[in-house]
């Protein structure tokens, strides 16, 4: 099976290196990206059709968040699959994710764990790096 993504990443150094990486993978299919999060609403509302498997949404966005990225996209398109990257470790960032709706949260610096969070949220489970997990188990 093939799965689609969609990068949100204001870093175009980030954005870029996220998309070839991911790519490598057999089963996966950098379908789009985005600069930031308005940018992402109107890629992501005009087509509900071609809706990608999940989304993957840096926390730190110019313009709307991350946080609020994923609560707008999660209403618009309830079961689309949105996972947190960051370079945030604090409770604060984790608990907003879990709230918003977010299947989980990645740490930023660790290619190989996006591969295995994308794994595991598109199995419908919740996924968060070692660093954030406690927080995000009582959040």
């Amino acid at each position: 099976m093939e799965y689609t993504i969609y990068i949100v990443e204001d870093q175009d150094l980030m954005r870029s290196s996220m998309r070839t990486y991911l790519s490598s993978e057999d089963d996966f299919t950098v379908v789009g990206t985005a600069e930031s999060g308005e940018a992402a609403l109107r890629d992501l509302n005009e087509d509900v059709e071609s809706l990608p498997d999940i989304v993957l949404v840096d926390v730190a966005l110019p313009g709307i968040s991350g946080i609020e990225l994923v609560q707008k996209l999660r209403a618009m398109h309830p079961g689309l699959t949105c996972l947190v990257l960051s370079g945030h470790a604090e409770e604060s960032y984790v608990e907003a994710a879990h709230e918003a709706g977010a299947r989980g949260y990645v740490m930023k610096g660790k290619p190989d764990e996006y591969i295995e969070a994308i794994r595991v949220t598109l199995k419908g489970e919740s996924y968060r790096s070692e660093a954030v997990a406690s927080m995000w188990d009582e959040a």
